[in-house]
């Protein structure tokens, strides 16, 4: 079975770039350019992105960073959004985003539902019940935070590439794109 050419998780639709690079092309100069372009869009979008390029590792690029934090009584919450390039499997590359928590407890998470029970893990010192409200008060603004996140980094996206979306997969795993509405 073949192999889908891109890997994206975190936008909702293929953002793809540098298709028309070459044996002669010079992909760290076109990375930079892209992840410069990202910035200015950002900003533009009064997103404060901290351009955190960081060159290539097991097969993408982080290109910049936008952290957002909230103190939930006496648990800080931090939301990050790492903006990605993603290389393709035979060719070109993909924008994605990762969109991670931070409580306090162990280790960054992806997926909100995973907030610790601050009670139980010695995070906080408050009541039991106050915890209970606060964690779910952190609930509700990391999801917010989340689809404030993705929207301003999809715009951002759509600005330097045309987004196209997966249309139909054959059995050999070759993978249909058109134009995204």
């Amino acid at each position: 079975m073949g192999t889908s050419n891109f890997n994206y998780n975190g936008v909702s639709k293929l953002y793809p770039v540098l298709m028309e690079l070459d044996e002669h092309s010079d992909t760290e100069m076109e990375v930079e350019a892209i992840a410069g372009a990202l910035e200015h869009y950002l900003e533009e979008f009064s997103a404060d992105v901290e351009y955190k390029y960081s060159g290539s590792r097991s097969g993408h690029y982080v290109l910049g960073e936008i952290t957002r934090q909230r103190d939930f009584g006496d648990v800080c919450l931090e939301v990050r959004a790492q903006i990605l390039l993603n290389l393709g499997y035979y060719e070109g590359a993909c924008l994605d985003l990762s969109i991670e928590f931070y409580d306090g407890s162990y280790d960054w998470i992806d997926d909100v539902d995973y907030i610790e029970d601050w009670k139980d893990c010695n995070l906080s010192e408050m009541n039991a019940g106050l915890c209970k409200i606060q964690e779910a008060n952190s609930r509700k603004y990391a999801t917010a935070q989340t689809e404030a996140l993705s929207e301003v980094i999809e715009q951002a996206f759509s600005k330097i590439t045309t987004p196209y979306q997966m249309i139909g997969r054959a059995s050999n795993g070759e993978t249909f794109y058109q134009k995204a509405v």
